[in-house]
């Protein structure tokens, strides 16, 4: 494992990470990993958590994902706030708020689909939104059906410009964002509105790169294969 992430690592993000990536790798115990985050701005959040691995011998990934993500976010808010001002920056919070709405749909789904309650689901979104008030995460929770969800996000606001309904809640909401962005993309004067949604769709573009990639590496026809696309 640790040679394989050596390996596959992006050589060039070393220069920009506080972390030592390469020493990652070669990480061999949660004390260790600790140290290594000491002093960077991951410490906070993900080091509790450690120690308490250490001590437990479990540990919460997902939670650590979801506070990760979290101040990702508030970071990009604050900067929003800080470098932007007016119609420029009221844009760039709806595009980043809309593909957090995204992300939590699809927790919400995932969780209460394997028997999570929608407390606890609630637990583990992340804490941004725009248009996911409270009532919308209930009536999102009750559903299981892919077209109901699609109906209740339609009526967010959030619809979907096709005529087919995806296979899964992901593909769902990954073609909602990439409406949104295509349309920001076209439309907005702002550059950093621009620039921002060109990186989002480069997200997608990646995913589905994977996608076919896995597709081909399980004999998936090319029919199969299409169906799973975000385009």
């Amino acid at each position: 494992m640790t040679v394989n992430y050596i390996a596959a690592l992006p050589i060039f993000l070393t220069k920009h990470s506080q972390i030592d990536l390469a020493a990652l790798g070669l990480v061999k115990s949660y004390s260790e990993a600790i140290g290594l985050l000491h002093g960077t701005a991951y410490e906070k959040i993900v080091c509790p958590a450690l120690a308490e691995a250490e001590s437990s011998g479990t540990m919460d990934i997902c939670d650590i994902e979801r506070r990760l993500y979290a101040d990702y976010y508030m970071q990009m808010l604050k900067t929003f706030e800080k470098d932007y001002k007016g119609a420029e920056r009221k844009e760039l919070k709806r595009l980043l708020l809309s593909v957090i709405d995204m992300k939590n749909v699809v927790t919400v789904y995932r969780y209460t689909l394997f028997g999570a309650g929608t407390a606890d689901a609630k637990k583990t979104l992340i804490p941004f939104k725009r248009r996911l008030s409270d009532d919308a995460i209930e009536r999102l929770a009750a559903q299981k059906d892919i077209s109901k969800i699609a109906a209740e996000l339609d009526a967010l606001g959030y619809g979907l410009h096709s005529q087919e309904m995806p296979a899964t809640v992901e593909i769902l909401t990954d073609k909602i964002s990439l409406d949104r962005l295509k349309k920001q993309l076209r439309l907005s004067q702002s550059s950093a509105v621009v620039y921002f949604a060109f990186m989002e769709l480069m997200g997608v573009e990646l995913k589905n790169i994977k996608t076919i990639i896995e597709g081909i590496r399980y004999d998936l026809d090319g029919d199969a294969i299409l169906e799973m696309l975000v385009i």
